[in-house]
């Protein structure tokens, strides 16, 4: 995994020549440079006091894939920060975008600083032009001729958006198309003269750019902050939202009718710590059983079999949950809105690493349901 560390301290400036048509010409081309940490690649246009030499900035854009919704990038010009930018690489089209805005390690710094109201979207397809050294890689782009605004409530919540640019199969296609000739041109452009060569076989990627476009302002700062954007792959939890805490156990009733927890209850800030016992789930027919399934190693996520005896059949019809016991609550439409499908199970949670997962069978456009996962955080 490479390091992020001296090239947070500066951003190489990002040429953004837009391409006038899906079919470009060759000379229509951008130059960026895109860091790599954490398995993502990523820059931003500026941010906020930037470190001495060797340091990593506590307000980088990094802090945007860092899975931690107490750091924030925060643009580092003065005034409002409009125009500023953060750019996010990804192999494949996402379906949906998610958005923790603002500063959001708390409701107090929240508000005291600028968040996002608009957030211009544009969208380019990159090939790896030379090789930037241990971290990260400079890379020659095309911009995609459609732009769109997010338009975000002004919310310390989780807000979750369809990815605009692939909306309809027209637009789908339309990306394949463009992403086809943009390899042409990209190919006929070559490598800068002077430069090393990209080791091996150059690297692709699509790349989106957030730029600021309006703001809420902030009750004491102008900073503008962002602190996490990811896409269908990746849920992280609502920290803010969070009713439970030190939850020790998650099973079913003797009979089957509901899926009980024990856990400290939360009633403010540090908790009561007094541990009580409590229903997540109960059964709205006499008919209905669940029985736990995986438990993560926190006991925050837990997967449940439902089953359901129809009246007078003889055999159970089987549907499937997946539950968040510190929020308390159902997930499944969540993660469908944020993986932007429906899915269903067998479900599965499997550690890689570290890491949590959560492996489904969702149905695509046509033919037999595939496999996906989302990683849990």
């Amino acid at each position: 995994m490479r390091r992020l560390s001296l090239l947070l301290l500066f951003v190489i400036p990002v040429v953004l020549l837009t391409a006038e048509s899906e079919a470009p010409a060759a000379d229509k081309t951008g130059e960026v440079f895109l860091l790599n940490y954490w398995g993502k690649m990523f820059n931003s246009s500026s941010e906020l006091e930037k470190p001495a030499t060797g340091k990593i900035g506590k307000y980088a854009a990094g802090n945007l894939i860092d899975k931690k919704l107490n750091t924030s990038w925060v643009e580092g010009v003065k005034g409002d920060g409009i125009g500023e930018y953060v750019l996010l690489a990804d192999k494949e089209i996402p379906k949906t975008i998610s958005i923790y805005s603002g500063y959001s390690k708390n409701i107090s710094l929240f508000k005291k600083n600028n968040r996002p109201s608009k957030l211009r979207l544009s969208l380019y397809f990159g090939m790896a032009d030379s090789w930037g050294g241990e971290y990260g890689d400079y890379y020659r782009i095309v911009k995609y001729k459609k732009e769109y605004v997010l338009a975000l409530k002004d919310t310390i919540s989780l807000q979750t958006f369809n990815f605009p640019f692939r909306e309809t199969l027209k637009d789908t296609r339309g990306l394949k198309a463009f992403r086809d000739k943009s390899l042409e041109i990209l190919k006929q452009a070559g490598r800068r003269k002077g430069v090393p060569p990209f080791p091996g076989h150059p690297d692709t990627e699509w790349i989106l750019k957030l730029e600021i476009a309006g703001v809420y302002r902030g009750s004491k700062w102008q900073d503008t902050c962002i602190s996490e954007v990811f896409f269908n792959d990746r849920y992280i939890s609502d920290v803010h939202q969070f009713k439970y805490k030190d939850v020790k156990k998650v099973y079913e009733s003797e009979d089957g009718g509901k899926v009980f927890m024990t856990a400290g209850e939360i009633t403010g800030d540090e908790g009561s710590g007094k541990d009580g016992k409590i229903t997540l789930w109960k059964s709205k027919d006499i008919n209905e059983v669940f029985y736990v399934e995986d438990v993560s190693k926190n006991r925050e996520w837990v997967t449940v079999l439902k089953q359901t005896w129809p009246e007078g059949s003889s055999r159970a019809e089987t549907s499937y949950l997946v539950f968040n016991t510190f929020l308390g609550k159902n997930m499944n439409r969540t993660l469908e809105k944020v993986i932007g499908s429906g899915i269903t199970g067998p479900f599965s949670l499997n550690y890689r690493g570290d890491d949590l997962f959560l492996s489904f069978y969702y149905t695509d456009t046509s033919g037999p349901p595939k496999t996906g996962e989302i990683e849990l955080q």
